[in-house]
């Protein structure tokens, strides 16, 4: 009986991550949980530093509306960058590989990158509900 124990903790670790607690009290209750009954003094200190940390944001969240337009800059930046960089790779190898020409393309590559994807993603959006099935 080694592994009822162990499922137990699992399965009070499940519900404190879903419950609302607070980060204190998450804490609090994922150490009782692994079996360790107190912090130390430097223990509270560093889990209230980083419950601080946590509950403020550090700059104003932009309206909702301009999701659209953010999470297209964000995807184009991510996938012009890795693909400006393995194709400069493959172009130059590892050792002719000069972080100028790299930045060079990668600029060029997220100029072109972010207006495609804002004119594609409503087709591409259309074309996955042909796809997946809406709730």
């Amino acid at each position: 009986m080694q592994s009822q124990p162990h499922l137990s903790a699992r399965f009070h670790l499940l519900m404190i991550l879903q419950s609302d607690l607070s980060f204190d009290d998450l804490v609090a209750n994922l150490f009782c949980s692994l079996g360790k009954t107190s912090c130390r003094p430097y223990d509270r200190r560093l889990f209230s530093c980083l419950a601080l940390s946590m509950s403020k944001p550090v700059f104003r969240k932009l309206p909702a509306r301009s999701m659209a337009y953010v999470m297209p800059l964000i995807l184009s930046i991510i996938m012009s960058c890795i693909v400006s960089l393995i194709s400069t790779l493959k172009n130059t190898g590892f050792s002719g590989f000069e972080l100028p020409i790299w930045l060079a393309a990668w600029g060029l590559s997220w100029v072109v990158a972010y207006p495609v994807l804002l004119l594609i993603l409503p087709l591409v959006r259309k074309l996955t509900a042909l796809i997946v099935e809406t709730p």
